[in-house]
């Protein structure tokens, strides 16, 4: 089954919520307020309560909340999926699911909107990878916070599927941040940069904070040693991290509970640097 091509091209606040503009049309059916993701400037999340068009090029879209009008937002259509063994039209996108975005900018005094297509800067400190852009942000936050600023950038906290995606990320990491990355306490006073993982909803589950998908705790790349295996909820931690350096700080490979490249779990609160993700390839300056 193909799925239809369509793109955000306007936007525009009213009394229920947002009006968007599009080009190509979802086949019946398609049209859901899953597909569709409004984020404040603070990295809060607006739900959508339906969804209708209002002509042959827009549609409507009515909100839980009222919207603030001094704030921006990004909007974003992630278009359906289908799952090729099952034949399931997952109604939640995952990240190898396109999306189309739009910044719709604060409402000026005298309620004019500034509003601009998103993706039109190139970024910075970023590469690419099979088929994905990744970008590193320097300006260490929390675990909620780097994941808030990154869906407002249009992208999400990095989600890594297998040993080859995380060896060419810790590679890059290494080269862009090597002895100058953010340190965590509880986890050895070692350097880490954080990804996307947690299980702060459900303990001992973990997933990744954007997709949804799971995150199995015998996968290698979570840390071992000689003294121990991660991840072991130490004092509560929710958050993943890759280790810059093995840990704890100063210890042989093999002689702690991880290695450079390999992954921690670590409080939340720590404020590191972290790695956005996007979901196509991007301009790079």
């Amino acid at each position: 089954m193909a799925m239809s091509k369509v793109k955000l091209t306007s936007a525009s606040r009213t009394s229920s919520g947002l009006e968007i503009g599009i080009k190509g049309k979802p086949k019946p059916g398609k049209l859901t307020t899953g597909y569709f993701s409004i984020v404040d400037e603070d990295g809060i999340t607006l739900q959508p309560l339906s969804a209708q068009y209002s002509s042959k090029s827009s549609l409507s879209l009515r909100l839980q909340e009222p919207l603030d009008p001094t704030k921006s937002l990004v909007i974003s259509y992630s278009s359906p999926k289908k799952d090729k063994k099952s034949g399931v039209i997952q109604s939640k996108s995952g990240k190898d699911a396109k999306s189309w975005l739009y910044n719709l900018g604060p409402s000026s005094a005298d309620g004019e909107t500034s509003q601009d297509e998103s993706s039109a800067d190139p970024l910075t400190n970023a590469w690419t990878y099979n088929g994905h852009t990744y970008q590193l942000i320097n300006s260490p936050k929390s675990w909620e916070a780097a994941r808030a600023d990154a869906i407002t950038r249009g992208g999400y906290l990095a989600e890594i599927n297998d040993l080859a995606e995380n060896e060419a990320i810790y590679s890059q990491l290494q080269a862009r941040a090597g002895s100058t990355a953010t340190r965590a306490a509880d986890g050895g006073d070692s350097r880490y940069i954080w990804l996307g993982g947690t299980d702060r909803d459900n303990e001992g589950q973990w997933t990744w904070s954007y997709s949804g998908q799971s995150i199995s705790t015998g996968r290698s790349e979570w840390g071992s040693g000689a003294l121990g295996s991660e991840p072991d909820n130490f004092n509560g931690q929710d958050a993943l991290a890759i280790g810059m350096e093995n840990w704890p700080r100063g210890s042989r490979s093999g002689s702690g509970y991880g290695n450079a490249g390999q992954w921690n779990d670590l409080d939340e609160n720590n404020t590191l640097f972290y790695v956005i993700e996007y979901g196509a390839v991007l301009p790079i300056a």
